[in-house]
């Protein structure tokens, strides 16, 4: 079968090849791919050779976000079967046996094996997923569309499980992006006012954030944020703020929002760059603020997060930008790079 693979680390080192097709153990599922989506952190692993978690184990076929069909089950497997339309969580395998995996926190296992990472992953025409990790979808749901089921279970985890929205409470959603627009729809349905940050770079996606009955968007292009959110927030500051961009250009300004003993949500990694003066002594012990970091998903955060699709809860379909097929990656991983498309889907069975 052909698959993406990383075969080197260091930058560039992925191309096309043919690959043994796998087949599942006992405990697993083997599913063709019908969509598969471009996250941030595949074009860094390309370009820029970004891995700031040293979660890369090369040579790895690429993609942690994906849909598809089963086409074969090992022989414990029982809750699904081939022609099932299925999503899986990214957890390939772990050690079982230390304080997390006992308590199912999988995302903190460091023996954990995740697809597209350190196991082989979406970009490819079929993948093996551990059966445990794998979940019907409704035919009502495009297999484009539920390949962003991941991102969701990752704000899934960070909102509802790492973070503290409550209703009318006033929260800051700083990027955007997919993460973004994802969180600041579910702390919507938190009942908190939301507040959409971004540059003039990502208007489109403010508009289409607003389209979504976010509350407030602000330009940081043309507006001060402090300013702005102090106006919206009558100078109380927000409660939470959820930092999806990435940038370190926005760390400090953000956390020049937040109210006394509010709520800084860490979600993305950091771009890379030096970090800013973040004055610790004003910002965290004169003002009692709580940072929280929020990484990757769990199976918690997954049934949460497929609980709110399968209710028609968030808008998906908009987010996807066009499909290409998998030989058209590199266009893709540059569109997502340039900012030219949100969400990116490669479909190994187009043009076979």
């Amino acid at each position: 079968m052909k698959g993406l693979v990383k075969y080197a680390q260091g930058p560039g080192n992925i191309q096309i090849r043919e690959v043994p097709e796998p087949t599942p153990a006992c405990d697993q599922v083997k599913i063709k791919v019908m969509a598969a989506s471009i996250c941030g952190s595949d074009p860094n692993y390309y370009w820029k050779s970004t891995d700031h978690l040293n979660r890369l184990k090369c040579p790895v076929i690429l993609g942690h976000e994906g849909s598809g069909v089963v086409v074969e089950t090992g022989s414990s497997v029982r809750h699904v079967k081939p022609g099932d339309r299925v999503v899986a969580e990214t957890t390939l395998s772990t050690c079982r046996s230390c304080d997390a995996c006992r308590n199912r926190r999988y995302n903190d296992c460091t023996q954990r094996k995740g697809l597209g990472s350190s196991a082989d992953g979406f970009f490819a025409e079929f993948v093996i997923a551990a059966g445990e990790s794998v979940h019907k979808i409704p035919d009502s749901l495009s297999f484009e569309a539920a390949a962003l089921l991941e991102p969701i279970a990752c704000i899934t985890h960070g909102i509802f499980e790492q973070g503290d929205i409550r209703p009318y409470h006033e929260v800051l959603v700083s990027g955007p992006g997919t993460m973004g627009l994802f969180a600041a729809q579910i702390a919507k349905l938190c009942g908190a006012t939301v507040i959409q940050s971004g540059t003039a770079r990502s208007l489109p996606r403010l508009k289409l954030a607003k389209s979504f009955g976010i509350d407030h968007i602000v330009n940081v292009s043309e507006e001060d944020l402090v300013t702005r959110v102090m106006e919206i927030t009558e100078g109380r500051g927000v409660d939470v703020v959820v930092e999806c961009s990435g940038m370190d250009s926005a760390i400090e300004a953000c956390m020049r929002t937040i109210k006394s003993n509010g709520q800084y949500l860490w979600m993305a990694s950091d771009s890379g760059d030096s970090h800013p003066d973040l004055l610790l002594s004003n910002l965290f012990i004169g003002r009692q603020l709580h940072v929280v970091g929020s990484r990757s998903s769990n199976p918690s955060a997954w049934d949460k997060a497929l609980r709110l699709v399968f209710q028609g809860k968030l808008h998906m379909q908009e987010l996807v930008t066009c499909s290409l097929p998998l030989e058209e990656w590199e266009r893709g991983f540059e569109m997502v790079l340039n900012r030219e498309a949100i969400k990116v889907i490669l479909n190994p069975t187009m043009g076979s």
